[in-house]
């Protein structure tokens, strides 16, 4: 029975082993290694599918479950952590069906491809850097990723240095490191409120939270663009029960609400996302008396 480092120190004791039954390997040249770990590879280097190496895994922990006469509350499957430590994840690039003569094998193109991921993670980095330093502004960062020829490339990798427990390289060159911090929501404040029209989507009067979606920008904004009204949705968070109560009117009454709140830009390799707390409503006196008026204005049409 063998007792690993890990395992040992949490008190749990391995009591079987099994061999991985390994899928038929291929074979690699290094020039289609996107991105890859120490140490250098060899001239051929055998590779197996993650796809295949996990059902390889889970196959693995289903025999030793077969075999497993532990009480459930007390054991587990677990891998070598060191092993695992060891383990290197790339990314390849096969060659077309349709071989191009000027790069039979694919080589010149995949090396121009790697190129750009490289440079975009250059770009990023600056922007990476700040986040984790908590002095990035929603802002900044924003226009940053919109002005990049590939914004949604620039957005993903920026995401993915962020959130990456391993470190990325490309040949010897680091494109990524890993950060405590790595399972943390993108979420950067912004520097600026914004004046805005809203539609409201959902009340949650458990935690004074509306949904709302974005209806029309009131003053210019660095953090939204001009597409993004009747698309965006809003997380909002109300603290004063009266405005809440004043907004709850207008959902029930379908009147959009102009508002100034304060939001943090939320980045995913999906998208851009808003959460934010409300300062005030546009004219809140002003604005009851209107949705008073549309109330008894409706109220008569119904007996009319």
């Amino acid at each position: 029975m063998r007792n690993y480092p890990i395992a040992k120190s949490r008190g749990l004791h391995v009591s079987l082993e099994s061999t991985l039954s390994v899928p038929t390997p291929y074979s690699i040249e290094p020039t289609k290694i996107m991105a890859q770990t120490y140490p250098s590879f060899e001239p051929t280097t055998e590779v197996v599918e993650l796809s295949d190496a996990i059902d390889c895994l889970n196959s693995a922990a289903k025999t030793l479950k077969n075999f497993n006469t532990h009480p459930r509350d007390v054991s587990l499957i677990a891998v070598d952590a060191n092993a695992l430590k060891g383990l290197n994840v790339m990314m390849l690039r096969s060659t077309r069906s349709q071989t191009d003569l000027g790069d039979p094998d694919g080589s010149g193109q995949a090396n121009s491809e790697a190129q750009i991921s490289s440079e975009i993670a250059g770009y990023v980095r600056p922007l990476v850097d700040a986040i984790r330093a908590r002095t990035a502004v929603a802002e900044d960062i924003y226009e940053s990723l919109l002005n990049h020829p590939s914004p949604d490339s620039a957005r993903s990798i920026l995401v993915g240095a962020l959130k990456t427990q391993a470190t990325i390289l490309h040949g010897k060159e680091v494109l990524a490191s890993p950060s405590p911090e790595a399972n943390l929501r993108v979420s950067i404040p912004s520097r600026h409120p914004q004046q805005l029209e809203v539609r409201i989507v959902h009340l949650d009067y458990e935690n004074n939270c509306i949904e709302a979606r974005l209806a029309k920008l009131e003053a210019p904004s660095r953090i939204f663009s001009a597409k993004d009204p009747g698309v965006k949705m809003l997380s909002i968070t109300v603290r004063d029960g009266s405005l809440f109560f004043l907004i709850a009117q207008a959902a029930a009454l379908g009147v959009p609400v102009s508002i100034t709140a304060n939001f943090s830009l939320g980045v995913s390799s999906k998208g851009f996302n808003y959460s934010g707390t409300l300062i005030s409503i546009k004219d809140p006196t002003d604005f009851a008396r209107h949705l008073q008026r549309i109330a008894n204005e409706r109220a008569i049409a119904l007996f009319e």
